[in-house]
């Protein structure tokens, strides 16, 4: 699926299945097309939806979503690369899973505060 179709599918709420690299990708191509403050609420306005729409408005973390698009907005907006695989090529961290770790402790992180609102890091200050 090419990037247009894949971000209008993530707006519709249309994508049976969301992976990490997805999650990466959607903040990478909401960048380079409206800039790093507009990816971070494109990002969670569309994943809160998502939740919500899988009967699981729980599951949606707000530090791990705003963090991440921080991480990868910023790089982004630096350095964005040829397209997104290259992106990733250059980036090979934003496929770790626990890449946040690095900046959050796991009890700040998994904390019942961080997941209703965005905790800043006790590890390592964002970029």
């Amino acid at each position: 699926m090419n990037d247009l179709e894949f971000l209008d599918r993530f707006t519709a709420g249309d994508l049976d299945d969301f992976p990490h690299v997805d999650h990466v990708r959607m903040v990478y191509l909401q960048t380079r097309r409206a800039g790093k403050e507009d990816a971070i609420r494109f990002a969670r306005a569309g994943l809160k939806a998502m939740a919500e729409a899988t009967g699981h408005p729980g599951k949606y973390h707000e530090t791990i979503t705003t963090a991440w698009a921080l991480l990868v907005g910023d790089k982004t907006a630096s350095d964005p690369g040829e397209d997104f695989e290259d992106f990733i090529r250059r980036n090979p961290q934003f496929l770790r899973t626990d890449l946040l770790e690095d900046y959050y402790s796991r009890a700040r992180l998994f904390s019942p505060e961080a997941r209703a609102g965005f905790v800043p890091p006790d590890v390592q200050p964002l970029p």
